[in-house]
């Protein structure tokens, strides 16, 4: 198996290791006991720190897939973490199986890719997300959502910048007087359905006027 690392800045170098490696080894391109490439051939072949490749050679250590052999290398372990250990390793094992399968047939890497995201963007939504900033608030809303729809609905707040990640795949909602911050942090030309709220004035309208001596009484979580 070639190792190959790319300077482009979308995913980092370490992650780049890591995740070729794991690849390599689910879908038996790198086989249990193989000697990996050592830090510094890899470092001096990348033109990187060799920190970098340590990192990833570490991580890989402590969850499993390599083994150090003092005074020998990087070897590959004979026992690997199972391919259902973890959602992570599982979706790995059936990307490793697309993308062998793909190469057999001889279908170049960069179709493959176009696939995946022409077929992710097609497939309907799976969620909505509510963009709330008051964690209680948010709560509240999701729950009384839950009640009218069928798919799930989860709250977060608008910290941590962009919400590309939690975003995909889903339908995001927002009360009115948070529209404006939630579409800001959300990815150019994502869509954003406003929650319809009736004000107080016009939920009570039904009551009023309220006969005197009546006592009127607004309960809050």
């Amino acid at each position: 198996m070639r190792i190959w690392l790319s300077h482009r800045p979308e995913v980092s170098l370490r992650e780049q290791l890591v995740t070729q490696v794991t690849l390599g080894i689910l879908c038996g391109e790198l086989s249990p006991g193989q000697r990996l490439p050592s830090t510094r051939e890899l470092a001096r072949r990348f033109r990187i720190h060799p920190n970098t490749i340590s990192a990833g050679y570490n991580q890989l250590e402590r969850e499993g897939w390599l083994e150090f052999r003092r005074g020998s290398g990087v070897y590959v372990r004979k026992e690997t973490p199972r391919a259902s250990s973890s959602r992570d390793v599982a979706l790995d094992g059936m990307i490793s199986d697309l993308i062998a399968n793909a190469r057999r047939l001889n279908i170049p890497l960069a179709q493959v890719r176009a696939r995946l995201r022409h077929c992710l963007a097609s497939q309907p939504p799976d969620r909505f997300i509510l963009l709330e900033p008051d964690e209680e608030l948010g709560r509240i809303v999701a729950a009384e959502i839950r009640r009218t729809v069928t798919i799930p609905i989860e709250a977060r707040g608008l910290k941590g910048g962009k919400l590309a990640d939690s975003a995909a795949g889903a339908i995001p909602l927002a009360l009115p007087s948070k529209v404006e911050a939630a579409r800001k942090a959300l990815p150019p030309g994502c869509d954003l359905i406003p929650l319809g709220v009736r004000s107080i004035p016009a939920s009570v309208a039904g009551y009023l006027p309220a006969p005197a001596g009546a006592l009127v009484g607004v309960a809050s979580r």
